[in-house]
């Protein structure tokens, strides 16, 4: 079945992004699928495992914060001064940041 396939959810994913800007499902969705990984993480030893590392760890911030639509042009460091989770520690944000 191709629902699943990462090409057909990049798509769906971009479709949804063209219709409500900074929909949060659609982003992370559209990252998960990894045929789009910024070429900087080429540098790492296992760019994949990273990319998934920091994928799943924005994920878990922009979960905890709320953000979604508008709030995704905010920098991430305004979230942080609440402290809610341990990926608000000045040495995570500047990963999320990038």
């Amino acid at each position: 079945m191709m629902k699943y396939h990462p090409l057909v959810i990049l798509i769906e994913d971009l479709a949804k992004l063209a219709e409500k800007t900074g929909d949060t499902a659609a982003m992370i969705g559209l990252m998960k699928t990894r045929l789009i990984i910024p070429a900087w993480y080429q540098e790492q030893e296992d760019p994949e495992a990273a990319y998934l590392r920091d994928v799943d760890q924005l994920e878990n911030f922009v979960l905890a914060h709320g953000i979604k639509y508008k709030l995704w042009e905010k920098s991430f460091s305004d979230f942080t001064k609440a402290s809610v989770i341990y990926l608000d520690q000045e040495k995570y944000q500047r990963r999320l940041e990038r």
